[in-house]
């Protein structure tokens, strides 16, 4: 690679980290107020064997597999504030830049590199998920790299022991490891001992953890949950936030299989198709397929990049055709960038003023507001608990627990849209306080929109707040708070 080469891909990473700063400073995300409830909590009392937050389901055998995480965080936030969790992160978004980035690259590699960045930006900031993606982006190293693989094989198990303590998407990395055992042992029509035990010993990893083998209950819950694919935007398909770069890297990494499709490890084939129908099924896994394509089109240029300089005219003409490629994704990337500046920051669609009101009542009851909002009550109102936020949608249980839920995601949907219901719910629970965002129809006309609306028909279900966009003082509450963007009642039903 020459210098040039080393230089842009050296700037990429950095105008990219510092976007990804900014956006952690200026977006809150609706899950960080509980991540730092629990990191304080854990540190103070220790691991909480149930529920501390909720009192739906405050019995709950609560299992936090980001519980190390949540200490960082908390940690970091207490004595840094919001720049340095943002900080903390932007430097964890550029390891992941610097892992991918050192894998047979040449002079083409400002190419992949720019459409990863402008793809990540869309998924990054504050959030818990980009553990994964640089412990993925380590792991793919080592398993996709015969070098690297008997350099370091004997140290994968090491990599499950804080990854399991730190998110949930360490069993995306035991997957990815068996499907390596499997393809392997395919590919060289023989099981290999070695690559047997690995895995046997990064598998029994992930069961040190204070919960032991419990975690891979959370999981369970989690893949098996069809709420999460039918309410949850994140777990939406793909092409709910397809945009320009997503496709460019998808034609890219699909031509480059093609193309070189004889000279591609079976491994590498197996686990890209592998996280690709992962990115279609949900755009919560749409970086971890991203991760695996940048590797593989790393991989191809490399071969590619092998051919052609031996063809000086060749390599000429495709330095040329590289550069109006790179200046074409720089062009892009700063229509990008100022996207995010100046749309971005999400603070203020959070209810401060609303909870500074309730601060200063005496609160005789429990608080009830949306599924949105309810990691920012934990954060913001400590001592109150909430009806539901976002750990919540794939607990359920089975047994008879008085006064409280054996499903709370499923009686929040029910409680928004039935009215019987919603009251019988603020009864059982005593809900003294109604937080509301005001609610608005939005009418959606662009073509995009109207390819969406037709596929949500039968995709997923748009969430019914009729309940709580109607004026409740009609059914006896009273309206002690408002403002531009939300509303909040006294129930006055109990």
């Amino acid at each position: 690679m020459n210098r040039f080469s080393k230089y842009l891909n050296f700037l990429i990473l950095l105008i990219f980290a510092a976007t990804v700063f900014f956006r952690g400073v200026v977006i809150i995300d609706p899950d960080l107020g509980w991540h730092l409830r629990e990191g304080q909590l854990i540190l103070q009392s220790g691991i909480p064997a149930t529920d501390p937050f909720s009192y739906t389901m405050s019995s709950y055998a609560f299992i936090d597999h980001e519980w190390m995480q949540n200490v960082i965080m908390y940690s970091v936030f207490n004595s840094f504030g919001m720049f340095g969790l943002a900080f903390f992160y932007a430097v964890i978004f550029a390891g992941i830049f610097f892992v991918i980035s050192t894998n047979k690259f040449n002079n083409f590699t400002p190419i992949p590199l720019l459409l990863t960045g402008l793809i990540m930006l869309d998924f990054t900031g504050v959030r818990t998920q980009e553990v994964t993606w640089l412990f993925l982006a380590i792991l793919l190293r080592i398993i996709l790299d015969k070098n690297a693989w008997s350099k370091f094989k004997y140290f994968v198990p090491l990599i499950f022991l804080p990854w399991v303590n730190l998110h949930g998407g360490f069993a995306v990395g035991i997957v990815i490891l068996l499907l390596y055992f499997v393809l392997n042992s395919i590919k060289n029509k023989k099981i290999s001992f070695d690559n047997l035990i690995i895995f046997i010993l990064s598998l029994l990893a992930t069961f040190i953890n204070p919960y032991g083998t419990r975690i891979w209950h959370e999981i369970w819950m989690q893949i098996t949950d069809n709420n999460l694919h039918i309410y949850i935007k994140e777990w939406f398909p793909i092409f709910f936030d397809f945009d320009l770069a997503l496709g460019i890297m998808l034609s890219l990494s699909l031509f480059s299989i093609y193309i070189y499709r004889k000279k591609l490890n079976l491994v590498t084939l197996g686990i890209f198709a592998f996280l690709l129908l992962m990115a279609i099924s949900s755009t919560r896994h749409v970086m971890l397929w991203v991760i695996s394509a940048v590797l593989l089109v790393s991989e191809t240029l490399y071969l590619f990049f092998k051919e052609v300089r031996k063809n000086k005219d060749s390599l000429a003409r495709l330095k040329m055709a590289r550069n109006f490629v790179v200046i074409f994704l720089l062009i892009f990337s700063v229509f990008k960038f100022y996207n995010v500046l100046t749309t971005s920051d999400n603070r203020n669609s959070y209810p401060q003023n609303a909870v500074f009101y309730l601060k200063s009542q005496k609160i005789n009851g429990n608080i009830f507001t949306t599924y949105d909002f309810g990691g920012y009550l934990i954060w913001k109102l400590p001592k109150e608990k909430v009806f539901i936020d976002g750990r919540m949608p794939s607990w359920r249980r089975s047994g008879y627990f008085p006064n409280e839920s054996n499903y709370a995601f499923t009686d929040y949907l029910k409680m928004l849209s039935n009215d019987k219901f919603f009251i019988s719910q603020i009864k059982k629970y005593h809900i003294s306080y109604l937080l509301l965002p005001r609610y608005t129809i939005i009418t959606k006309n662009t073509v995009i929109d109207k390819i969406n609306n037709f596929f949500e028909k039968f995709i997923y279900k748009d969430i019914d707040y009729h309940v709580l966009s109607e004026d409740l003082t009609k059914k006896g509450m009273t309206r002690v708070y408002g403002d531009g963007q939300f509303i909040i009642y006294k129930t006055n039903l109990f």
